[in-house]
């Protein structure tokens, strides 16, 4: 009875789960073997395994995220790859494969449409079932005035508090006010500090603008964020972590750039 008791306490040890700190070592060590392999999709699970330890990432992390995205997702892979040069800088283990698959994924992400002798297409024109609901959401007969609320709406619920906990009783992070000025987009910008608040405004004329913006999310920076419609690269607009919520926010600032852009401003 004794030596049985043992075996299923060694059992038990040999089989104990490492430490998060030395468990996410584990994975990205799995996740490097994955990348050489060529097994994308097995490296993301691993990732993902990696982010949900809730401990901080080691910078190989970034490198591994930017290599293993790099087809399916390439602006996000591109956004790893600028951490990791960031963060790690020269000495870091995999600095010049990192700037090399940098500057790749920048190419082939710039490389413009091949010219056709087909006719542009013209602009989409604005879901009006959608701008429809909107205008009964909010009680507005302006579809423009319906968005802006809509926006301003998503920005309070969810702003981006550069921490995974809410402080009470405490402002945090950034919030921001959207306005439309004739053919500006007009944001003020609230950033949040132990130091105090810095209020700061953002002016944009939509005129020549990208009417449709992009986004990214990732979840080590428990961040989503949208990118500048001028500026490709830029983080512009920041949120908490919620996918669906960013995704809605980019269609809803697109969707009022080109009602702007058509006229349609309040």
């Amino acid at each position: 009875m004794k030596w049985s008791w043992l075996l299923v306490m060694m059992s038990t040890i040999s089989w104990a789960a490492l430490p998060p700190e030395h468990e996410v070592e584990r994975l990205l060590l799995e996740v490097e073997k994955q990348v050489v392999l060529g097994d994308m999709a097995r490296a993301e699970e691993l990732l993902v395994r990696a982010e949900r330890l809730q401990v901080e990432l080691p910078l190989d992390y970034y490198y591994l995220r930017g290599r293993s995205r790099a087809e399916s997702s390439p602006h996000e892979a591109l956004d790893s790859l600028e951490q990791y040069i960031v963060l790690g800088g020269k000495e870091a283990p995999h600095y010049h494969d990192a700037l090399s698959w940098f500057s790749r994924l920048e190419q082939e992400l710039s490389v413009p449409v091949a010219e056709t002798s087909s006719p542009p297409l013209p602009v989409p024109k604005p879901d009006s079932e959608r701008l429809e609901r909107l205008k009964q959401l909010y009680m507005e007969d302006d579809a423009a005035n319906a968005l802006v609320l809509h926006i301003n709406s998503m920005f309070a619920v969810h702003p981006y508090l550069g921490t995974k906990l809410r402080r009470q009783g405490e402002k945090q992070g950034l919030e921001y006010q959207l306005e439309v000025k004739g053919p500006q987009l007009r944001i003020q910008i609230k950033a949040h500090t132990t130091e105090g608040t810095a209020i700061s405004r953002d002016n944009l004329f939509v005129a020549g603008l990208d009417p449709y913006l992009r986004y990214g999310c990732m979840r080590s920076d428990n961040a989503c964020w949208i990118y500048h419609p001028s500026q490709r690269q830029q983080r512009w607009l920041w949120l908490a972590l919620d996918e669906e919520v960013t995704q809605e926010l980019a269609a809803s600032m697109s969707q009022l750039i080109r009602l702007m852009q058509r006229g349609s401003s309040p």
